[in-house]
């Protein structure tokens, strides 16, 4: 009959499938611990067939939104303050390129200083000034 040789083929898969696996939490775990990885002893049909084959260690990844704690939005927004208390109505550009600051650094504090009334604003867009 059919049915054992169904049973025999799915018993396999999943012995490959657990295999793979395994080899592959070994490789995290020693990625993990040592920075490097760990080539399995075999690359069973299975990870083959799944696209598990060894992969080079990844590096960091760029690009990661890094989360600011309040204390660091303040010394960004200081530094602002103090800057717009200096140059008066000058554009966000000019601001940013003075400071040295990223879009992403001056979005969240100077959004903070407009709502805490500690900046004002007047104009639209690119043509917005900032003043004390």
């Amino acid at each position: 009959m059919l049915i054992p040789q169904l049973t025999e083929l799915a018993a396999q898969f999943a012995a490959d499938l657990q295999s793979v696996l395994r080899e592959q939490a070994v490789r995290d775990i020693m990625r993990a611990l040592n920075g490097t990885a760990v080539e399995p002893s075999r690359v069973s049909s299975a990870a083959r067939t799944f696209g598990s084959t060894p992969r080079s260690p990844a590096g960091p990844r760029k690009g990661r939104r890094i989360r600011r704690n309040q204390t660091d939005l303040d010394a960004v927004a200081a530094r602002i303050v103090e800057y717009v208390k200096q140059h008066p109505g000058e554009r966000a550009e000019q601001i940013k390129a003075a400071l040295k600051l990223s879009k992403q650094d001056w979005m969240v504090p100077v959004a903070q200083l407009l709502a805490a009334k500690r900046l004002k604003a007047r104009g639209d867009k690119r043509s917005r000034t900032y003043s004390v």
